[in-house]
């Protein structure tokens, strides 16, 4: 089984890949968001791909502030 990790999943691409993941068997998804990772941190960052060690990042984070 492939594990993706997503990241930006409050987001309107992130929210799209959770509403369609259910679709793809044979694949394990991790969505994170902003409170649960702050793609800026990197030992969070660090820690997220330890512990769930995906074979893929699917980054959907977005700076929304410009």
């Amino acid at each position: 089984m492939k594990r993706i990790l997503v990241t930006g999943s409050n987001g309107q691409l992130g929210k799209t890949i959770q509403d369609l993941g259910p679709e793809y068997r044979g694949l394990d998804f991790n969505f994170t968001d902003k409170a649960t990772l702050d793609i800026t941190q990197s030992e969070e960052v660090s820690r997220i791909f330890q512990e769930f060690k995906p074979n893929y990042c699917i980054n959907c984070a977005a700076f929304t502030q410009v």
